[in-house]
């Protein structure tokens, strides 16, 4: 009956530090002074939870530096925060592609040149792609973003562009726009002889002649 007990309570001992030293269980630190110190504790965390708990704390340094995060806050309570965080991103960046991939089906914009001219003091460029209405329902406009690629296949900028213009189906017709890039906000386009085929477009919004709209 001894035996049974020193065994039961020698059990409990293990659970308890077991517990104790599961890195998942560290509070996190309340100032910049204790990150060493926390670096030491969590040595031990799997690859996939210490690539968490970093990026929760690229995003949070300053919180966590200045504690302004919530007092008793665990490894694991951020690794769960971050992972959440993370999943949330990537949901709706593939709700994102969906969306573009529905309206990819519907128009079809090439890139076909660009020119630069002066505006106020300042360079602007007007831009002229190919539009070709890919269903049976008129468009009257689309809006959306030219994507560049340098000679790797690089994005190396993009810029906001949208067109009004009626649209019938499978009638393709040129249209033009005009921007001041670097003064509107996103963009980040700089001025090169690009090739129809290190172009992309984008889109986030198409307007249907019944004014009804597919976007982002």
């Amino acid at each position: 009956m001894n035996n049974h007990k020193l065994m039961a309570a020698i059990l409990s001992t293990v659970l308890l530090l077991s517990g104790c030293s599961d890195p998942k269980n560290v509070e996190l630190p309340r100032n910049a002074s204790g990150i060493v110190e926390f670096q030491g504790k969590i040595e031990s965390l799997d690859d996939e939870d210490m690539r968490l708990i970093s990026e929760f704390f690229d995003d949070n340094f300053l919180a966590i530096s200045t504690g302004v995060t919530p007092e008793g806050m665990t490894v694991g309570d951020a690794i769960a925060m971050q992972r959440e965080q993370e999943n949330k991103e990537q949901a709706e960046q593939e709700a994102k592609q969906s969306a573009i991939k529905a309206m990819n089906d519907v128009i079809n914009v090439e890139y076909v040149h660009h020119d630069k001219f002066e505006r106020l003091g300042h360079s602007a460029y007007q831009f002229t792609v190919e539009l070709t209405n890919k269903q049976t329902k008129p468009i009257i406009g689309v809006k959306g973003r030219l994507i560049f690629k340098d000679l790797f296949g690089e994005d190396v900028g993009n810029v906001g562009v949208e067109y009004k213009t009626n649209l019938e189906e499978g009638e393709p017709k040129y249209a033009e726009t005009a921007t001041v890039p670097f003064i509107v906000q996103g963009d980040t386009f700089k001025d090169s002889n690009y090739k129809p085929e290190n172009v992309r477009f984008e889109p986030e919004v198409i307007v249907f002649a019944d004014k009804t709209k597919m976007s982002i």
